[in-house]
């Protein structure tokens, strides 16, 4: 997913209710060859987006507000 000098990288596009795995590893560059030495893969980190069902109620409560209706105080 990922490969650079950053020390840090971030995720996009994950979605709700799903589960997630992830593994890293490192290289570093020899300064005299330009060869990358890697080291192995980290034991995979597992978590997951979710959303409470109170978040899920507000927006399907949302979502079903009638259109073309103008509000009244009566």
């Amino acid at each position: 997913v990922y490969k650079g000098d950053e020390t840090s990288f971030q995720l996009s596009g994950l979605q709700w209710n799903t589960d997630y795995r992830v593994r890293v590893f490192a290289c570093r560059r020899c300064a005299d060859t330009l060869q990358e030495l890697c080291g192995s893969f980290s034991p995979s980190a597992h978590f997951n987006l979710r959303r409470s069902d109170a978040t899920l109620a507000v927006e399907v409560d949302v979502n079903r507000v009638p259109t073309g209706r103008t509000l009244s105080d009566e």
